[in-house]
């Protein structure tokens, strides 16, 4: 048996913004993982392809809801003072 993926070539109406790949994995049986620009992600399996797409629209716009998570943001660069070889700051005066 040969498993099908058929990717959305482009967003979904109702779900601005993301992305979804449906993946037959068994007979009958399908997947459907999306994803948006901020790499956020849902995914669902079912054999009901109809309610499936429709839960996974529902997932994707709860997610999109919800605040960034802070642990998955890049740190903020810090500006830290430099040091001369003399041991002098390169830091204006005060």
């Amino acid at each position: 048996m040969m498993l099908a993926t058929m990717p959305f070539l482009s967003e979904h109406p109702d779900a601005p913004g993301w992305k979804f790949t449906i993946t037959e994995v068994s007979n009958n049986v399908y997947r459907i993982d999306g994803r948006n620009a901020s790499a956020r992600s849902i995914s669902r399996t079912s054999h009901l392809v109809d309610e499936l797409m429709r839960d996974c629209i529902q997932d994707a716009l709860e997610v999109s809801r919800q605040p960034p998570d802070k642990s998955t943001l890049a740190p903020k660069a810090v500006a830290r003072p430099t040091c001369s070889k003399s041991g002098g700051s390169n830091m204006p005066p005060s």
